[in-house]
């Protein structure tokens, strides 16, 4: 098996500081034998940050962690793939830049907002459904 880590925004120091410093890291792919796979890294305080603005909080492939460090998060993706985790997720064949989940998941659609009415939101992504499940 082969596994690498991509780190959309680079890996320098100062990068790992400031997500350390946000509590989340959202620029990270892993590749396991030619599949991409998107992961969300954040502590649970950025998590409950996120439920106090919106009153909820998900996303597919998220991990919790103590800290956002390269240990650990070289760690919690060792170890999730030992649990077999990223078998449960179906990998994309190409690498996904700019077709991301948290690039594609909600768009805020103004033109159905009224002044001091609720906001409302569109999916913008196609489900893709899977037929031969294991």
């Amino acid at each position: 098996m082969e596994v690498k880590i991509h780190f959309l925004y680079g890996n320098d120091l100062a990068t790992q500081s400031h997500y350390q410093q946000k509590e989340y890291r959202d620029d990270i792919v892993i590749e396991i034998d030619d599949l991409f796979y998107e992961v969300y890294f954040f502590v649970k305080w950025a998590i409950e940050y996120e439920m106090r603005k919106d009153g909820f909080f998900t996303f597919p492939g998220i991990i919790i962690l103590e800290e956002i460090t390269n240990d650990n998060i070289y760690n919690a993706i060792d170890e999730l793939i030992n649990y077999k985790y990223f078998d449960y997720f179906v990998g994309k064949d190409k690498f996904p830049l700019n077709d991301r989940f948290i690039n594609s998941w909600y768009s805020n659609d103004l033109s159905l907002r009224e002044p001091h009415t609720e906001c409302f939101y569109k999916l913008r992504f196609k489900v893709q459904v899977r037929t031969n499940l294991n």
